[in-house]
């Protein structure tokens, strides 16, 4: 089974109770099909809202989390797996302390490098409410458009498949009139050939 199909499944049968530990694993793909199941009525508006801002924000805290109180075997992993060495890092600790929050808005907002830009956060020990704050300010117009984005998809996807459907219908009527005609218009033909022999 394909990610998004066992994602929509899975949200289907448990809505906000798998929504939630989901957001945590993949948030991006996962607030865009909330979104559209919004717009199937499977899930509603606000609470979908409130929970993707919570699980992107607890996403958030859990991997900072690791960068800072991570032990020591942890954090050196986690520097090399975002690429940050050792001779990097009083840069980067210069460079959040000068420019931290708009690194973390873009980071989110773009969804590039976000996790990098969060565990490093944790890692060079920015100050959590410094960090939490802008996560909180950044996941509220995330989660929204990201929902929206699966919504307006989910109308324009049962749009099309109406359209479809009428096209469809309008095309085996259409089909089934003319062959009517032809039925008709040939009974019409031999009655009158029969009246004129007669």
């Amino acid at each position: 089974m394909e990610p998004a199909s066992l994602t929509t499944g899975l949200l289907m049968s448990w809505k906000y109770l798998a929504l939630f530990p989901l957001l945590i694993v993949e948030g991006f793909v996962v607030t865009i099909v909330a979104g559209f199941l919004v717009s199937t009525n499977t899930l509603s508006f606000y609470p979908t809202l409130l929970t993707v801002v919570l699980g992107d924000i607890s996403s958030d805290i859990f991997y900072y989390s690791l960068g800072y109180r991570g032990s020591g075997l942890l954090k050196s992993k986690l520097a090399k797996l975002i690429g940050l060495e050792a001779s990097r890092v009083k840069r980067v600790e210069v460079l959040y302390k000068k420019h931290g929050g708009k690194i973390l808005v873009i980071a989110k907002l773009t969804n590039a490098l976000s996790l990098a830009a969060i565990v490093a956060a944790g890692l060079i020990k920015m100050p959590f409410r410094q960090f939490i704050i802008f996560c909180v300010v950044t996941a509220i117009p995330k989660a929204l458009i990201l929902i929206l984005i699966g919504y307006f998809f989910g109308q324009a996807y049962t749009d099309v498949s109406q359209i479809t459907q009428y096209f469809f219908l309008g095309s085996t009527l259409t089909i089934l009139l003319f062959f009517s005609g032809r039925c008709v218009q040939k009974l019409l033909m031999g009655s009158k050939v029969v009246t004129e022999r007669r």
